[in-house]
């Protein structure tokens, strides 16, 4: 029911629906358009900053509106976010730090933490799931990666489990309690890349041409046991000197200079002058 008419109230204020921004929102982050979802949520926030409403409620056609909710969406996206329950399967695409990215994970029957950390393209670096209320299972986990193996550990314990193309597929369904974490290690020891600057064989070339140093190696592993070791040395050739007039060049040309000016300078400056003028 509407307030007396003699109230002082903004009969407009509850019209407006920030539900209906969050998929306009959620769309730019889907299409990694960051820069305009912020603008758009930052213009949105001002409106409900808790100066001119309260920060706690957006208000939709009344006061404690379910749309609001739609925000969730927001979250999602920004993270990456897909779960599918009867699958069991989660993946994380996020859109902002992918090498040092942590946020709160909802599944069903409990919820935690992820936290993804490596290094650009997650050649190498982890994946953790912390379980802190409830029970979580997955049968697989996926993330932007283009490393080529992957181990996991639940509570320091080896899960078996396969990898394809960023997805751990786990043999068995993966049960976590709470206080457990699931770790997934990537690497790729394939195309390991390792400064190789301060190696003996590259001393030489070092002390000769300093352009050479930074020197990498290429380090391909076969098994576990046994390492291939390549040393790529790229000696690179030094810049080439630029020629520089002699101090005879130098001075012929100042006296060119200096007689050209001595005879023509007063004509210039006449032929200015009446331009100027004229």
């Amino acid at each position: 029911m509407n307030p007396p008419y003699d109230q002082p109230v903004s009969w407009y204020d509850t019209l407006v629906s920030s539900g209906f921004t969050s998929p306009v929102m959620a769309g730019c982050v889907l299409d990694r358009n960051m820069t305009d979802a912020s603008t758009i949520a930052t213009a949105l926030r001002r409106r409900h900053d808790g100066r001119n409403r309260s920060p706690w409620n957006e208000p939709e056609c009344g006061l404690l509106y379910s749309r609001a909710m739609a925000h969730w969406n927001i979250f999602d996206q920004c993270c990456g976010h897909v779960y599918d329950s009867h699958a069991g399967s989660l993946s994380f695409d996020p859109r902002t730090s992918p090498t040092d990215f942590s946020c709160f994970v909802s599944l069903n029957g409990g919820w935690g933490q992820y936290i993804q950390k490596g290094n650009a393209g997650l050649t190498a670096g982890t994946l953790t799931i912390s379980c802190t209320f409830g029970s979580l299972q997955l049968n697989s986990l996926t993330a932007v990666s283009t490393a080529t193996s992957a181990t996991a550990t639940l509570d320091g314990k080896v899960v078996p489990s396969t990898f394809s193309k960023g997805t751990v597929h786990f043999s068995a369904t993966v049960a976590m309690a709470a206080g457990s974490t699931l770790t997934v290690t990537l690497s790729s020891p394939d195309s390991a890349m390792i400064d190789f600057s301060d190696n003996p064989e590259t001393a030489s070339c070092c002390a000769k041409n300093t352009s050479c140093c930074g020197s990498t190696v290429r380090q391909r592993v076969s098994s576990p046991k046994t390492a291939e070791v390549e040393v790529v040395v790229t000696e690179r050739a030094p810049p080439a000197e630029v020629p520089r007039p002699s101090w005879g060049v130098l001075l012929v040309l100042l006296c060119l200079v200096f007689v050209l000016g001595a005879r023509f300078g007063s004509t210039v400056e006449d032929m200015l002058w009446l331009d100027i003028v004229g």
